[in-house]
């Protein structure tokens, strides 16, 4: 796609240079744990089994983009969205994927408004959360568990406190500030 090269309306620079991204690399890519139009079930705390329909996109695509450093021309812009949607009153889920800040290459997984990442690439080792070797839920043993706390947690009535997930199995666990949670089952 070709965009005509103009000098960026807010500032007076007229030397636009490309920016050219590379593709999410298939490693990174195969560590998306989600599929298209799959059921994943959740058991809540309540004991009810709640479905999760998946729905996977992916974009590849092109743009202008203004900013204060002048007009950018992005080459291979690339999205993975993946949602996760349940006819319950729980949480929707989406889990994303770019290359905008290639090498680097979060998952970020946003419930409700709250979002949390993480890492899918080598590149993003010292940005890690927290990592579990070994965790015992409702029986079963996961290892390497990442496990991210909503550090504004609290702040509202009821909200997402914590968010566990391992590359094997995706979200293993979502636990709420009223003690309220959500198992993945097999």
């Amino acid at each position: 796609m070709l965009f005509g090269l103009t000098a960026c309306p807010y500032c007076n620079c007229d030397n636009v240079q490309p920016v050219n991204l590379q593709d999410i690399p298939e490693e990174v890519v195969a560590k998306l744990y989600y599929k298209n139009d799959t059921v994943y079930l959740f058991k809540h705390s309540s004991g009810t089994l709640v479905e999760y329909q998946s729905d996977v996109q992916f974009t590849d695509s092109d743009l202008q983009k203004f900013s204060c450093d002048c007009l950018q021309i992005i080459n291979n812009e690339q999205h993975y969205k993946t949602s996760l949607t349940s006819e319950t009153n729980a949480p929707d889920i989406s889990c994303k994927l770019n290359n905008l800040k290639e090498p680097y290459y979060p998952l970020r997984i946003g419930i409700w408004k709250i979002l949390f990442e993480i890492p899918l690439s080598e590149e993003d080792a010292g940005n890690e959360p927290p990592m579990l070797d070994e965790l015992v839920i409702d029986g079963r043993t996961y290892h390497n568990v990442y496990t991210l706390h909503n550090p504004n947690a609290g702040l509202k009535q009821i909200d997402i406190d914590s968010l566990y997930y391992n590359h094997e199995f995706g979200i293993i666990k979502i636990t709420k500030t009223n003690d309220e949670y959500f198992i993945r089952q097999d």
